[in-house]
């Protein structure tokens, strides 16, 4: 499905913001042993990080991008 270049302008921006919180999100995570990733996030945060990663694919999806998950 097509979009108009104002709502592909916002579906960008917003799509920036959200890669920007989860960076944010697992560069608090990162540590333990050697700098190894941990597994998941503190619990209070792991919802929030499931849903920004599901509105990227979904951002992704709106604007025919591949899939954004490289988990």
């Amino acid at each position: 499905m097509p979009v108009d270049d104002d709502i592909r302008r916002q579906l960008l921006e917003a799509r920036t913001a959200i890669l920007v919180q989860l960076d944010d999100l697992e560069v608090r995570w990162r540590g333990g042993f050697n700098g190894h990733w941990q597994l998941r996030g503190p619990q209070d945060a792991g919802d929030v990080y499931d849903e920004l990663k599901q509105e990227l694919r979904e951002i992704d999806e709106l604007l025919g991008l591949g899939s954004s998950d490289a988990d």
